[in-house]
């Protein structure tokens, strides 16, 4: 398999995806609480896992994850400490400013036409389905064993003891990760 993750690459390596599909997926998401039964990580364990299957279908690539962190463009050596421009050229950018690679910020239901098969909420159906596809060591329904009729504390939406399944979150997640693919490639096109 073909890496797509960013970070490790080499330079010649991130010239041929970018000159394959050039487009970034990045992922973004900070640390909060998701119920009892997922990962406080949920918001960027799903957006990094959602980025590197859209680079491994599109050709693009998967840059780290940002958690809390803010881009860094500026401060990257390729950018700004360059000043003879030798890493630009062996990196094959076009300019200082990755114009040629085209980056979209949006959330997973942003990216798939209108459907019920993909919807949003906090720790509840979409989000438990989600990352019980994406990562099922991240969800663990069981701690709720035993506890049917109690309160879940925190949880946005349909009771996810009675309506979560991985196979909901396949089916949304192959429909968002096309979605993901499908901007990138208008941004790519309408750069041209």
């Amino acid at each position: 398999m073909e890496k797509v993750l960013y970070e490790e690459m080499l330079p010649h390596e991130i010239v041929a995806r970018r000159r394959k599909f050039p487009a970034a997926f990045v992922g973004l998401g900070g640390l909060e609480w998701h119920g009892e039964h997922m990962a406080v990580g949920n918001d960027a364990l799903k957006a990094e896992k959602l980025c590197e299957l859209a680079a491994a279908r599109s050709g693009g690539f998967a840059f780290p994850t940002l958690w809390y962190g803010e881009p860094r463009v500026a401060g990257l050596m390729e950018s700004g400490y360059d000043q003879d421009g030798a890493i630009k050229k062996r990196m094959a950018f076009k300019d200082e400013n990755f114009n040629d690679t085209k980056v979209f910020a949006g959330i997973e239901f942003h990216y798939p036409p209108e459907t019920e098969d993909v919807g949003g909420d906090h720790a509840a159906k979409w989000e438990t389905s989600y990352l019980w596809y994406l990562r099922p060591d991240c969800v663990d329904l069981s701690v709720y064993l035993g506890r049917d009729d109690e309160k879940l504390v925190g949880i946005m939406g349909d009771d996810p003891r009675r309506t979560a399944t991985v196979e909901i979150g396949r089916k949304a997640c192959d429909l968002i990760v096309e979605g993901m693919v499908r901007k990138a490639n208008d941004l790519i096109q309408r750069a041209k």
